[in-house]
């Protein structure tokens, strides 16, 4: 990895105004990409060297400039100028995305990044904790710089479309991609006809929530549809393998996920062998802990904390942020030298049970997926410690035993005192603007008001 490599990632340049913010942007996203193509390829020794410069300037940068972090560093004794090392970082205690509730976002954004120069956007809260988050236009660079490396990955050729079918736009991912507004499931069987016209058009790459491309799927199918789709990029919910397979056979195509967060934007993301997804090493620093806040073994389950490198404007460093994952230590066969790590549960993965057992959701939605042509859309809710329901706007194929035979399956794992009602309905309400599969106990009382 070159010298150049170093000081393009340490550094935050930022936009000139008397340069242009479009000449500006599309420049730099240059230089990114170029630097991004050497760095997968550097020796981690190297990768780790870049991690902990960047980090000594986050520090220093967050503790003159954001009021939260000034107090949080100082608290445990850290404070400019600090040539620290990981070992005396990792004694930082994590930080909950419940303390980001507790004052205003200018408490926890810079004030050294001008209010012309940021994005405001808040989470929708899947977790039951939204968040206002402050984003630093001039990583958007990088960003973009990451996303043509996935799209590299993924097999993208010239001439190909990238379609976004999802109910918001990155205006980080602009200009790489045509989006498409879709509001919901709802929306999409609606508009169907519209995006089967975009399809078919050239060779696409779709990039979208998983239960968006899986009704895309489901529409495709029914209607005999096939498009020249080179791959599909899925985000926001953790894949199955029946999904997965599911998606592949109607598109044709493979499907790759990538895992991030409005927080720290891409983490990671899947390359050609689909073994685990690859860390962006180069913008982000995860940490995968255990219950007492220690770091696990290669191969050993915990909390995923991230610390993310751009955002200077709003920064999130041992930050929680609700998923559960393990390192993979072995190489990858792709040959990128990026770490690896693979996504157990997503935030809201589990819900308790009256035995004192907790529920997994791949369990507890393996009879869905089992029928997956069958069933249209779907919701769970944990209304109480004891009581389920479950709703299903079924196809043409659903009938009566299939109905039967997911309560009983969904019976038999979460246990004979658990109440299930089951109830077929003809549309499922989008409950505060994104779909939501399930509804667990904590938060179900808020939804269901």
């Amino acid at each position: 990895m070159s010298k150049l490599a170093f000081i393009l990632f340490r550094s935050h340049p930022r936009f000139p105004i008397s340069l242009g913010r479009r000449l500006f942007d599309r420049c730099a996203e240059e230089v990114y990409t170029a630097a991004l193509k050497r760095t997968q390829y550097a020796p981690l020794a190297l990768l780790q060297r870049l991690q902990l410069m960047r980090l000594q300037e986050l520090i220093c940068h967050t503790y003159h400039t954001v009021p939260f972090w000034r107090e949080y560093l100082g608290r445990y004794g850290i404070q400019p100028p600090w040539p620290g090392s990981f070992e005396e970082f990792l004694h930082l205690p994590p930080v909950e995305k419940a303390e980001y509730r507790d004052h205003s976002s200018e408490y926890y954004a810079s004030r050294s990044v001008p209010k012309s120069e940021r994005v405001v956007r808040t989470t929708s809260g899947t977790d039951g904790i939204p968040l206002t988050i402050v984003l630093d236009m001039n990583m958007f660079p990088r960003r973009r710089a990451t996303y043509r490396r996935h799209l590299e990955w993924v097999g993208r050729k010239s001439g190909d479309q990238v379609i976004r079918i999802l109910p918001y736009e990155y205006s980080e991912l602009q200009p790489h991609g045509t989006f498409f507004l879709c509001k919901g499931i709802e929306d999409l069987t609606e508009n169907r006809h519209r995006l089967y016209s975009v399809l078919e058009e050239k060779t696409s790459i779709i990039h979208s929530y998983l239960s968006t491309l899986l009704q895309l799927a489901r529409l495709m199918d029914s209607d005999g549809k096939i498009f020249q789709i080179r791959a599909a990029i899925t985000h926001a919910e953790q894949i199955s393998p029946e999904i997965r397979a599911y998606i592949e056979r109607v598109f044709r195509a493979p499907v790759f996920d990538y895992y991030a967060c409005n927080e720290v934007h891409a983490v990671a993301q899947e390359c050609k062998t689909r073994e685990g997804l690859h860390i962006n090493t180069e913008n982000v620093f995860v940490e995968i802990l255990n219950k007492d806040g220690k770091s696990v073994g290669d191969g050993e389950v915990g909390d995923v904390v991230l610390t993310g490198f751009d955002n200077i404007a709003m920064p999130f460093i041992r930050y929680r942020v609700g998923d559960r994952a393990r390192f993979l230590a072995e190489p990858c066969s792709c040959g990128v030298i990026l770490p690896r790590i693979f996504i157990e549960g997503r935030a809201v993965s589990t819900f308790p049970l009256p035995n004192g057992r907790t529920g997994h959701l791949f369990e507890l939605f393996k009879p869905i997926y089992k029928r997956i042509p069958k069933i249209f859309q779907y919701q769970i809710i944990q209304v109480q410690l004891n009581k389920f329901r479950i709703k299903i706007v079924p196809t043409s194929f659903l009938v009566s035993d299939d109905e039967r035979e997911i309560v009983e399956e969904l019976k038999q794992y979460l246990g004979d005192s658990v109440i299930l009602e089951s109830e077929l309905v003809e549309r499922i309400e989008i409950v505060r603007g994104k779909e939501r599969v399930f509804i667990p106990l904590v938060i179900s009382s808020s939804f269901l008001q």
